[in-house]
């Protein structure tokens, strides 16, 4: 996947954390209108997923025992037990229902002709 596809997809589906736990069917339960509870990937502990009030769709995640907090991705990469940063957004594109591009493909020749 190419660095410009990388970035636009990361950009679509990085805060929605609770969108992407909920499609994982993970743990999240509802604490307000503008917060949940999920169990942090990294230590077990509970963790806080926070909207932020002026933006909709702006969800990060933070562990106040551990310290770790992060988007949708990272907490992919912790639940896959993975540090591939593009496998995780692949499954968090998965989840959400965004269209991932297909790969460019080049032919033989092409290929030869470089």
């Amino acid at each position: 996947m190419d660095a410009e596809t990388r970035a636009d997809l990361r950009f679509k589906v990085r805060r929605k954390v609770s969108e992407y736990i909920e499609k994982s069917s993970l743990p999240l339960e509802r604490t307000g209108p503008s917060e949940a509870a999920v169990v942090c990937p990294n230590c077990g502990q509970i963790a806080r997923v926070t909207k932020l009030p002026f933006e909709d769709h702006y969800e990060f995640w933070k562990c106040h025992s551990c310290g770790e907090e992060g988007d949708a991705i990272k907490y992919a990469m912790y639940h896959l037990r993975t540090d591939d940063e593009e496998k995780a957004l692949l499954d968090v594109c998965r989840k959400l229902g965004v269209n991932i591009p297909a790969l460019a493909t080049i032919t033989a020749k092409d290929l030869m002709e470089k």
